[in-house]
């Protein structure tokens, strides 16, 4: 038994339809999913194309390899956040698309014009709880239960069995981040820019003085927190990890400084000259 999400309808291929409540945040999950899927259809259909024009042949086995090698690139890791069998259920529609209508007739998904959808293909991936006659819970693999706030104590979450780092993590986690990257990117071809991505680990356990540098998880204090064990550099653990990610760009290339940058920060990208400022150079002349 097949089943399928589509714009909030759970399709059950067996002739009944299902409609699930998603919150605001297993909604954004959702549509990032489905996203997935489409940049995996549409990146398995180029690679096809490209195959048959040189006269060659790639089928589903080889497709699902290079996606399991994919997962280890780590510019490719927005591949993990989608359930496996829902990114190879993907390569296997392709597979049979490619085979009954051939690889030149198959269309590519556009954004505009294509609804987010995946499929998972086994009713064993989703568990689901009868909760009256006519309401029921399903859990989605990888859709995190967010920890609810508790009104009669601020700053306190109701039990629920998540915590509340793996909800504000799962939070972070539904912004479309592949598709930033993917709009700079686009925009940095035309500009002759180069985007770097910088791995971020220990960059806010790391003392940004660069007389020190002392790596040290006992260093963060707290959430915000971070007290060099070294030096005694105190400083907001978020800034530290910015600061320690510029520093790490900066030894990769150039970087240009953006607004809220530190006092004494150099800016490295010259002001735009407005027309009144160039009318008003001339008029000077």
């Amino acid at each position: 038994m097949d089943v399928a999400w589509e714009t909030g309808v759970l399709r059950m291929l067996v002739g009944r339809k299902y409609r699930l409540e998603f919150d605001f945040g297993q909604r954004a999950f959702a549509e990032r999913l489905g996203g997935i899927c489409r940049a995996v259809w549409n990146t398995g259909l180029e690679q096809r194309r490209e195959y048959r024009r040189r006269g060659q042949w790639i089928n589903y086995a080889e497709q699902c390899k290079q996606l399991a090698e994919a997962k280890k690139d780590p510019y490719c890791g927005w591949l993990a956040d989608a359930p496996a069998q829902v990114i190879q259920q993907t390569l296997k529609d392709l597979d049979q698309a490619c085979r009954k209508h051939g690889t030149w007739k198959v269309r590519w998904k556009s954004k505009a014009k294509w609804r987010p959808s995946f499929r998972f293909p086994t009713a064993q991936h989703l568990p689901v709880e009868r909760i009256g006659r006519r309401w029921g819970r399903v859990s989605l693999p990888k859709f995190a239960v967010k920890p609810k706030p508790d009104p009669g104590r601020p700053g306190r979450f109701l039990c629920n069995g998540a915590a509340a780092k793996s909800g504000l993590n799962r939070a972070i986690l539904d912004k479309g981040w592949y598709g930033l990257e993917v709009a700079l990117r686009s925009k940095a071809r035309y500009t002759g820019s180069v985007i770097h991505k910088i791995n971020p680990v220990y960059t806010s356990q790391t003392c940004p003085e660069s007389a020190c540098g002392k790596v040290d998880e006992k260093s963060r204090k707290s959430q915000a927190i971070f007290s060099c064990t070294s030096c005694g550099h105190t400083e907001h653990a978020d800034i530290v990890g910015a600061r320690n990610i510029k520093s790490k760009g900066q030894a990769a290339g150039l970087v240009v400084s953006g607004r809220g940058d530190p006092p004494g920060s150099a800016k490295r990208q010259a002001p735009r000259s407005t027309a009144r400022a160039a009318q008003a150079a001339r008029a000077a002349a």
